[in-house]
C-alpha cells in the first residue's frame, strides 16, 4: 500500500481513539485540499498490507479505523485485504471512511462490493471550498454522512451529528521531527499560531531557513 501518514491514536475523525490511516494518491486535486502533499500517486512510502495490519492491531486503546487520503479508494483492493486481516481479529472496531467519489459513483467501481462490506460510515463527496460551512467531521456541505451498518448509525449519533448544535469541529497536531502533521477538519478561519496561514490537514516543515 501507498501510505501518505499513519497515526494510531487521532481523537477528532470519529468518536474515541482512533487509528488514523491516509492513503497516498488522489485524481480529484480539490481547490483548498486539506492534503495536497497526498495528491501523487507516486508520493508517500510503500507498506505491506500485513505491517499496515500488524500496526492497527498492536494500538493501544483504540476503538475504531479512519482512513482517509488521498483517495482511498484507488487502492480498494489493498484496503480491502487490510480491513478483513484487522476485523476478523479485532470485530470491536468501527470504520469510518473518506472518500471523494459520491457514493452513486463509488457504487460503479469494479471491485468495490468486498470492501464496503467493512465499512460502517461513508463521508462521501469532493471538498468544495465556497461550501465550507464549519459542520464537523466534513469539509463542505456537499459531502454526505452514510450509514451502511447499524454500528454506522450510531456512529452518527456519537459524533453528535443528529442533534444541534453540532459539536465544533477540533484539529490534532502530531510533530514528527521538523514536521508538523495536523489533523482533522479544521474550523473556518483557522490559522496557525505561527504564521497566520490557513491550517491544512498534512505536513508542515518547520525547519529554519538560513541561519
Amino acid at each position: 500500500m501507498r501510505i501518505y501518514q499513519i497515526e494510531p491514536a487521532v481523537r477528532v475523525l470519529g468518536p474515541g481513539v482512533r487509528f488514523g490511516l491516509w492513503l497516498q494518491g488522489c485524481q480529484f486535486r480539490c481547490p483548498g485540499c486539506l492534503a495536497p502533499n497526498s495528491w501523487d500517486l507516486k508520493g508517500g512510502r510503500e507498506i505491506g498490507v500485513e505491517e499496515v495490519a500488524r500496526q492497527i492491531l498492536k494500538a493501544p486503546k483504540i476503538t475504531g479505523i479512519t482512513i482517509s487520503g488521498g483517495e482511498p479508494l484507488l487502492q480498494r483492493r489493498e484496503l480491502e485485504e487490510l480491513l478483513e486481516i484487522v476485523l476478523s481479529s479485532r470485530p470491536d472496531l468501527n470504520t469510518i471512511l473518506y472518500t471523494g467519489y459520491r457514493w452513486e459513483e463509488l457504487l460503479q467501481l469494479s471491485g468495490i462490493a468486498p470492501l464496503l462490506r467493512w465499512i460502517d460510515l461513508i463521508i462521501d463527496g469532493e471538498y468544495r471550498r465556497e461550501l465550507n460551512r464549519g459542520t464537523p467531521f466534513r469539509g463542505s456541505e456537499n459531502q454526505r454522512f452514510i450509514p451502511l451498518s447499524v454500528t454506522g448509525a450510531q456512529l452518527l449519533h456519537q459524533m453528535g451529528l443528529l442533534s444541534t448544535p453540532h459539536p465544533p469541529r477540533e484539529v490534532e497536531l502530531f510533530f514528527r521531527g521538523k514536521e508538523l502533521f495536523i489533523a482533522g477538519i479544521p474550523p473556518v478561519g483557522f490559522q496557525l499560531p505561527s504564521g497566520g496561514r490557513s491550517a491544512p490537514e498534512g505536513h508542515l516543515n518547520l525547519e529554519k531557513k538560513g541561519g
